[in-house]
């Protein structure tokens, strides 16, 4: 049991070292392009899935 506490224990250093790494190396602007970026992905899919939608959907024709 304590063998699995120490592995997370580990990986939650590893991510805080890692998150403050890259706050050292970009400060605060580039959280705020990273934060960008994933508004972008998320913007992304969720076009990509309402498309896929759409062209499964029953679609009226073209004169209506």
């Amino acid at each position: 049991m304590y063998e699995m506490h120490d592995k997370i224990d580990g990986l939650k250093m590893a991510v805080a070292a890692c998150v403050g790494l890259l706050t050292g190396l970009w400060g605060w602007m580039g959280w705020l392009v990273v934060g960008w970026v994933a508004c972008m992905v998320l913007d992304y899919l969720t076009g990509s899935l309402a498309a896929a939608t759409a062209r499964n959907a029953p679609s009226r024709s073209p004169g209506a």
